[in-house]
């Protein structure tokens, strides 16, 4: 946890520096360490702390970036000499997007299809240095920069085309296969789908990082919208009586306070992530893989929304780039391709959801992991009228949760198929008093906003309209805690931006840095 802490502080501060560690630590210093063994480890592990090797992760390339199994770049073994020979065959096969590259990195793992006396095993990782000490490129190996970018422009991204580059037998990360001096290829997972799946299973840590660094990004904006709305005045409800806050009008509320909420109930999740990841088992990697996929792709795409809604409602001084809300759209809008693309890690998601839940209904067994306990018991029952209490409670929140996870599997399947076919303290009973009503917000939020909750019945029109002004009702008991909630972040000040805090101080004439 230490580690995502610090991940998160950093790339709070700034996403480029993050991104740059992250790339050294996480994306090469992780592959070394599951995807080598002990003469990796000890070659490059302590290296990798002092930074005397700076870390790259080649994975990407042109013509290929979520399906790995299709990289064109090849290593071709050669017995008589005990080396691999790392070759870029065509323009397509570039490694693209490289994070370091471009200018400071001196290795990289670049993933590769491996060749022995014309047989292709499949895609592995090898270890290749791409520039000396003193940072001067190797022979064989020719680098560019990937050019200027809608953000993230600390980050040297770089494309790199190996000439015949060769390197020693004992660069091939080996944890999962090996070949032997004689050019006999060893694993002891013989089926190459799951020697594939063992193969990249160490990588989810990328997404687990960048699920909770969306959070985060989401917290910032969020503290600076919260914060300027609670400064920010604007007309009055009677002839020259005061200004109105920003944040005390319903239609300002309900742009930010369910916001809050979202955020909120996705800090819990990735929490909940963070804790699976280092905890994790062989037997929880499916797991895994699920929940870390379907939550990068979630927290991502509501980052994007919340960014976009806080821009908007901070008006004019959003546009500023001291506010760092419109700076950070830019920053993080990558984070919805990279370490996979959301659309494809959904589609994932939907395939192991639905994998097993037919294998269930095959089975006559009870569901057992990926959150689909819930299934086993009757379906819930939803009252037919909802009233205010019914829909703030935890239990209805959670039933309705079901009834439409249970009823859009039955759906899904039906579909493919076819087109197959065709008592606490005072002070803590406040902090529940106020998780229970951002609880109730996510949930009433949810409701209001997915169609499927009454395009399918779940929701009748008349209740449909309930929970609409019960997601208003919300909003006005929240908005006393709404800078608690923003604090509670823990986001330090500095972190924040002028408009956060004496925005007519900061845009004074004594305070500008340069005058005409």
């Amino acid at each position: 946890m230490r580690k995502f802490a610090l991940k998160e502080c950093i790339g709070i501060f700034d996403h480029s520096l993050g991104t740059k560690l992250a790339v050294h630590f996480i994306l090469w210093g992780s592959a070394i360490k599951f995807f080598g063994t002990k003469i990796h480890h000890d070659k490059w592990l302590r290296d990798t702390e002092k930074y005397k090797v700076l870390g790259s992760f080649s994975m990407t390339e042109l013509g290929h970036g979520s399906n790995v199994r299709g990289v064109e770049t090849i290593a071709t073994y050669d017995s008589n000499k005990r080396e691999f020979i790392i070759n870029t065959p065509c323009e397509s096969a570039q490694k693209y997007w490289i994070g370091g590259a471009a200018n400071h990195a001196t290795h990289t793992v670049v993933f590769s299809q491996l060749h022995i006396n014309g047989k292709n095993e499949g895609v592995h990782a090898f270890i290749v240095q791409i520039r000396d000490s003193i940072g001067n490129i190797c022979p064989n190996i020719r680098i560019a920069d990937c050019g200027h970018k809608i953000g993230l422009n600390g980050v040297d991204n770089g494309r790199i085309w190996f000439d015949n580059v060769r390197i020693p037998r004992e660069n091939l990360l080996n944890s999962v296969a090996d070949v032997l001096p004689d050019g006999q290829y060893v694993s002891s997972i013989k089926d190459p789908d799951q020697r594939f799946a063992a193969f990249l299973s160490p990588l989810t840590v990328g997404r687990v990082n960048i699920t909770a660094m969306a959070v985060y990004i989401s917290k910032v904006a969020l503290a600076i919208a919260t914060r300027y709305a609670l400064s920010r005045r604007a007309f009055s409800v009677i002839p020259n009586g005061p200004e109105v806050l920003l944040l005390d009008y319903h239609s300002h509320q309900h742009r930010l306070i369910p916001l809050l909420a979202k955020v909120c109930a996705l800090s819990c999740a990735s929490n909940f992530l963070k804790t699976l990841y280092i905890q994790r088992t062989p037997e929880s990697s499916k797991a895994l893989h699920v929940y870390s996929s379907a939550l990068k792709a979630t927290a991502t795409w509501q980052n994007m929304i919340t960014l976009q809604e806080c821009r908007e409602a901070c008006g004019g001084q959003g546009l500023k780039t001291e506010n760092r809300i419109g700076i950070l759209k830019g920053e993080f809008d990558v984070q919805s391709t990279f370490e996979g693309d959301n659309n494809i890690l959904m589609q994932q998601v939907s395939k192991a959801l639905l994998a097993e839940y037919v294998a269930v209904q095959i089975k006559q067994k009870h569901f057992k992991g990926l959150g689909l306990e819930h299934m086993n018991g009757p379906a819930p029952v939803i009252p037919p009228v909802l009233t205010s209490s019914i829909l703030r409670n935890a239990k209805f929140q959670t039933d309705i949760f079901s009834l439409r996870e249970r009823d859009l599997f039955q759906r899904f399947s039906e579909e493919v198929f076819r087109y197959q076919a065709q008592g606490e303290s005072k002070e803590k009973a406040l902090l529940l008093e106020v998780m229970g009503l951002l609880r109730s917000m996510y949930a009433m939020t949810c409701l209001d906003e997915v169609a499927s909750f009454l395009r399918y019945g779940y929701l009748s029109v008349d209740n449909a309209a309930v929970v609409r002004k019960e997601v208003v009702a919300l909003c006005t008991d929240l908005r006393p805690h709404a800078l608690a909630i923003v604090s509670s972040f823990g986001i330090p000040d500095s972190f924040l931006s002028p408009i956060a805090f004496d925005w007519i101080e900061a845009n004074s004439w004594s305070n500008l840095s340069s005058k005409y």
